[in-house]
């Protein structure tokens, strides 16, 4: 609807009737790409696709999900909830799974601040707020004008003896793996525009505001992120343990009772009043206004541990997961990071036009040598 859209549950004739799930016989990696690279139309259809790539050695599969209907808590959730219907499916081929149509509304979250914690989630708004707005300009990664070809997606993986390494420096400093990433995201950006001090170093990072519900789940499939902002001023630090130290005094300063509840809480108040018709339209130019005058930062999404038991119900113990973030088409470089059996992943997606994926790669491995335990 023009006014306030809502999802609903496909009936059960015509989700019979879709093609959610595709079978290749071709290389691996081009078809990933191109499966990955092609979007989901958001006005109708099911908003998830899937992947499967067989092969002798291993199979594999790959899961797409809209953004406006999952984040990275969704996915993983879906994940594990397909490998159980898969297993019961094996197990009783007339099996029917339970519908799980719960509430996928931000206000689960937000219900339980009102009205007696509102004031302190109103003053973090303020104290949040004025990092964003001041000062104008960040030190960015720059990108080219989108000229509407499909993205493609750069996968870096950090092995275990490698993340081992990464928590025995951490550990010491108080550090988590997501401050040493932060780190070396910030060293890695520095690096490879040349910085000299005259730019405001931010990040835009993400939190899953699951945590905030009792089981830290939600009902249904949704989309419960939020954005955090990280300032770290004009000073990078001359040595990376300096650079580590200003974000872990960062990160402990973020991490209370209202981590990533702001901006949603901000956008309740300028959007939720008014027809999606009318604040869509002014979103999209505030966002190329951003873009225009240099003020979006680099942009992380820590997107968690993938739970291997979970996914093992599948059958066969899977060999290796992770999740690839939404693709960035112009004005932010961003990535996003998953964990699954004690190993770390990097991915990222960029179309040529906006960043090239070599261009890319380049500075994610930059960014890796920044890390603790990189090879001399």
């Amino acid at each position: 609807r023009w006014a306030f859209p809502y999802w609903q549950r496909m009936p059960d004739e015509e989700l019979d009737g879709c093609e959610l799930l595709e079978v290749s016989a071709g290389d691996r990696e081009p078809e990933t790409q191109r499966f990955l690279g092609r979007d989901i139309a958001d006005d109708g259809g099911p908003q998830l696709r899937a992947l499967l790539l067989p092969d002798p050695g291993g199979d594999r599969l790959a899961l797409k999900f809209h953004h406006r209907v999952a984040d990275a808590g969704g996915v993983k959730e879906a994940a594990y909830r397909l490998a159980a219907i898969y297993r019961a499916l094996g197990d009783d081929p007339d099996h029917r799974p339970e519908v799980r149509d719960g509430s996928r509304s931000l206000a689960q979250v937000y219900r339980r601040y009102l009205p007696w914690r509102l004031p302190g989630l109103t003053w973090r708004v303020v104290k949040e707020l004025g990092p964003w707005l001041w000062p104008w300009r960040s030190l960015q990664y720059p990108t080219g004008r989108w000229t509407g070809d499909a993205p493609r997606f750069l996968v870096h993986h950090l092995d275990a003896p490698r993340v081992a390494a990464m928590r025995a420096y951490g550990r010491p400093r108080g550090a988590t793996l997501n401050d040493l990433l932060v780190s070396g995201l910030f060293r890695g950006l520095a690096r490879a525009r040349g910085y000299a001090g005259s730019q405001t170093l931010r990040l835009i990072s993400t939190a899953d505001i699951r945590r905030h519900l009792p089981d830290r789940r939600a009902d249904a499939l949704c989309n419960l992120s939020g954005f955090v902002l990280w300032n770290l001023g004009t000073e990078l630090g001359e040595r990376f343990e300096d650079t580590v130290a200003r974000v872990v005094a960062r990160s402990r300063a973020l991490k209370d009772d209202y981590l990533g509840l702001v901006f949603n809480l901000m956008g309740f108040g300028l959007v939720a009043p008014w027809p999606a018709a009318w604040w869509r339209p002014a979103m999209a130019r505030l966002f190329r206004l951003e873009i225009d005058t240099g003020r979006l930062p680099l942009m992380l999404t820590n997107m968690g541990p993938l739970d291997a038991d979970a996914l093992d119900r599948f059958g066969p113990p899977v060999r290796h997961a992770f999740l690839v973030c939404p693709a960035i088409r112009e004005g932010i470089a961003g990535a996003g990071i998953s964990g699954f059996r004690d190993t770390l992943t990097i991915t990222a997606g960029t179309p040529e036009s906006a960043l090239p994926l070599a261009e890319l790669r380049a500075f994610f491995d930059g960014v890796d040598g920044e890390l603790p335990g990189a090879p001399e």
